[in-house]
Order: C-alpha cells, then sequence, then structure tokens
C-alpha cells in the first residue's frame, strides 16, 4: 500500500496514488482544502439565511398581533 500525506493533514492509503492539483489555503493558521472551506461557508450561510427568515417570520407574526384593537381580541 501506497501512503500519501496531504497539506491539510489528512492521509490517503491505496494501493497505487496518483498525482492530482489540489488548492489548500491557509485559515486562521492552520492549511485547509479549499472545497471543505468552501462547504463550511456555504453551511454558514444557510444556517444565516434560516436565522434570518425565523427572525422575520417572529417580526412579521409580532406586527400583526400589535395590529389588532381590543375588539378584535375578545
Amino acid at each position: 500500500m501506497a501512503e500519501r500525506k496531504n497539506p491539510d493533514g489528512t492521509t490517503v492509503r491505496a494501493s497505487a496514488l496518483q498525482g492530482t492539483v489540489g488548492l489548500y489555503i491557509e485559515i486562521g493558521g492552520s492549511t485547509v482544502e479549499a472545497t471543505t472551506a468552501c462547504a463550511d461557508f456555504i453551511g454558514q450561510l444557510r444556517s444565516l439565511l434560516q436565522a434570518t427568515e425565523v427572525a422575520e417570520a417572529a417580526r412579521r407574526a409580532a406586527a400583526s398581533g400589535a395590529e389588532q384593537t381590543p375588539a378584535d381580541i375578545g
């Protein structure tokens, strides 16, 4: 078995290895594969969008409730 250590520290083992070009970037002093960093960033964006949607729904619910008069409620 051949073994190779990538710049991000992961080890690849196989009966035969072929070289490929990868993009590694440094984030906070650590070397990270660019596709991993992009996937993490996309996950953070999704989380932010979900939080924004929840906050907007809560804001709309509060605004619609504030517009009701006591006669409408009771």
